[in-house]
């Protein structure tokens, strides 16, 4: 089986053919497109119920959709699909009768991993399979079930997912392509079985999220001297969750379902630099001076200089984000676009570059369905800004403890009997005072004018002017 273009000529023609299967049939079920502002439907073909990755080339000249993307309804998962984009052509690549998590180009070979165990004409193969250029392929054994996520880091292929083993031995979810077989990385001792969801390189180090803990920490690992460890602590909260991870700026950032009610130091999204987790300024909110709602970062990319971060959220760093936004190490700026607010508008899923143009995969853009493919027509990926002051108000903060500022220091009074760590944060997200004690006095001496957080274990995160 050959891989089958298709290319776009317009919104009324839908008539290209993936060897015998015509997308005629599909026109009733994708709903109209109206002309927008800065976002267009990508025309994907075919039916999509879920893009579990959205990957671009490390040159950005080709860019993937991978999940349960349907060619035939009649037929089901079994006319799923992996499509390949460039040049406004779609390329289909084999049938795989189920979910497709990942995929990702390794020395010019596609690969792809997912829940399946057959893939064309019933051929069996062991969750994850190579295109060799007419057919999918046996590409090693992962049990099991395939990875969720395949990144190429320093010219080797990982691989993180609810794999148990690969190629018959013990992996615990993590695993590298050697030669040719798959092996285990680490040793990793979790207090549960556990599964990751990405993974990517730090500093030199791998680190990796999902589920799991070890010794009652959870859910960011890192591989220091062979052995897997929690990385500061891990992420706070039972109902947390960490779902995608990148390297900016030489800090690492992590994204998710993750509040600062669970105890956290950031809203969404956290930055480790190096020695403590720190906030990306306010983070991303569903509502503004909402600290206890899940609504983070589901996906993110690097490019131009700037963090792309999506996800189901309302706000970053203060400003309208309806689910798209941008940082650049110092402010968050919203990215034209609503993908978040209103009824069907859940968000950005998954996102990468092809060339200088960003594509996502979400349900809603603007009052559009766009089959979960749009892509970036507008001028600017700018929107609102914080500027270099972007804390907002935190509406509904607690009352519990008193914050007075005198000439030369902030006072926190807790209550009595209580001994607590607190710090303050400038706009950037960056720690300017740590205290512990049963009243916490932060000196100003240095402090620019301006607002900060305060933010005290344990207890809702306040703000404060300093004159």
């Amino acid at each position: 089986m050959q891989p089958r273009n298709i290319e776009r000529h317009g919104a009324m023609d839908r008539r290209p053919v993936l060897g015998t299967v015509t997308f005629l049939a599909m026109v009733a079920v994708i709903p109209p497109v109206n002309a927008q502002s800065f976002w267009t439907n990508a025309e994907i073909p075919g039916f999509t119920l879920s893009v579990q990755q959205v990957v671009g080339t490390s040159d950005e000249s080709r860019l993937y959709y991978c999940g349960a993307l349907i060619q035939d309804v009649d037929l089901g998962y079994y006319s799923n699909t992996v499509l390949r984009y460039t040049d406004a052509h779609w390329t289909s690549f084999g049938i795989v009768p189920q979910m497709v998590f990942t995929v990702v180009e390794y020395h010019d070979t596609l690969i792809a991993s997912g829940a399946f165990d057959m893939v064309d004409d019933n051929f069996p193969v062991e969750h994850v399979v190579y295109w060799n250029g007419v057919q999918w392929l046996p590409y090693g054994s992962f049990q099991i079930e395939g990875a969720r996520k395949l990144r190429v880091l320093d010219d080797t292929l990982y691989a993180a997912g609810a794999m148990d083993t690969v190629d018959g031995v013990f992996a615990g979810g993590i695993a590298r392509r050697i030669g040719g077989h798959w092996e285990p990385t680490g040793t990793l001792e979790t207090d549960y079985p556990t599964f990751m969801v990405d993974i990517t390189k730090w500093n030199g180090h791998l680190v990796a999220i999902g589920p799991g803990s070890i010794d009652g920490e959870y859910r960011v690992f890192w591989l220091n001297n062979g052995e897997w460890s929690i990385l500061g602590g891990g992420i706070q909260g039972g109902l947390c969750s960490a779902q995608c991870l990148a390297a900016f700026q030489g800090d690492l950032y992590v994204g998710g379902q993750i509040t600062m009610a669970c105890g956290n130091v950031g809203q969404g999204i956290l930055r480790w630099d190096g020695s403590a987790w720190q906030p990306v300024g306010l983070g991303l909110q569903y509502a503004l001076g909402d600290f206890s709602s899940l609504a983070g970062a589901s996906t993110m990319t690097v490019h131009g200089g700037k963090l792309y971060v999506g996800g189901g959220f309302r706000y970053a760093g203060g400003v309208e984000a309806q689910g798209l936004a941008t940082w650049d190490g110092v402010e968050w700026c919203g990215v034209p676009g609503n993908f978040s607010f209103g009824v069907g508008h859940n968000g950005v899923n998954r996102m990468d570059f092809y060339h200088d143009t960003l594509f996502v995969a979400a349900n809603m853009v603007d009052e559009d369905s766009v089959n979960f493919a749009a892509k970036f027509i507008g001028e600017s990926y700018q929107g609102i800004c914080t500027g270099p002051l972007g804390i907002q108000s935190t509406q509904g903060a607690s009352n519990d403890y008193q914050i007075t500022t005198t000439a030369g220091s902030i006072g926190v009074d807790l209550p009595p009997g209580i001994s607590r760590s607190g710090s303050i944060f400038d706009a950037t997200g960056r720690i300017v005072a740590t205290r512990t004690g049963k009243t916490l006095s932060f000196p100003t001496m240095g402090m620019s004018p301006g607002i900060y957080i305060v933010r005290i274990d344990g207890l809702s995160p306040r703000r404060v002017l300093v004159p």
